[in-house]
């Protein structure tokens, strides 16, 4: 099941992610060259480059946007049964810039175990989140993608569109995908992965 929540987040937490992050032109970006895989030489062969900063890894540490990222998940998820259950191993803002035409980035899941997605949209934006009824079982013998590539197509589920403040959230075995902006000069998100 897809949850789609809107008007959760505080306005003073969604103004404080404009000024710290969508209008910071010292904002640490790093490029990537894929929109999900770090590893360009099995990427799909369509995919768009984005730009990426990782806020908290929990093997890894936390960027100082950590703590403002995890007041937005509690105010977003305040009232979502069981969230107690689970606690943030990765935080990840992302951000693809316009194109001249749309990209639907390759499906992917986030990593391959079980786990949840939440995701906050901290602008208006075209460049939907695509997500499909196609799933990866994280106890299977093979990666997701080896699975990915033995899928011969992709079903939509359900399609996003970001708008500013709206926070989704997913059972991580779907399959989902990015989209480039093309009406809009970016498009930027903050994506969660939760585990139990």
């Amino acid at each position: 099941m897809v949850e789609v929540y809107r008007n959760k987040v505080s306005e003073s937490t969604l103004q404080e992610f404009e000024s710290r992050v969508t209008q910071n032109a010292d904002m640490p970006w790093y490029y990537i060259q894929t929109s999900a895989y770090e590893d360009t030489d099995t990427a799909p062969p369509v995919d768009q480059s984005s730009f990426v900063h990782l806020a908290f890894n929990a093997a890894v540490g936390e960027s100082p946007l950590a703590g403002l990222c995890m007041k937005a998940l509690e105010e977003a998820t305040a009232d979502v049964a069981g969230i107690q259950e689970y606690r943030v191993t990765r935080i990840r803002l992302g951000m693809h810039t316009w194109g001249a035409s749309r990209v639907i980035n390759y499906p992917h899941v986030d990593v391959d175990r079980e786990h949840m997605v939440g995701l906050l949209y901290l602008n208006d934006s075209d460049g939907d989140t695509v997500i499909y009824t196609e799933t990866f079982d994280p106890q299977g013998p093979i990666s997701s993608r080896e699975h990915y590539d033995s899928i011969t197509s992709f079903t939509k589920l359900v399609s996003i569109t970001p708008e500013k403040g709206t926070f989704v959230f997913f059972n991580g075995k779907h399959y989902h995908s990015s989209s480039t902006p093309t009406a809009h000069a970016n498009r930027v998100v903050v994506n969660f992965n939760l585990e139990k």
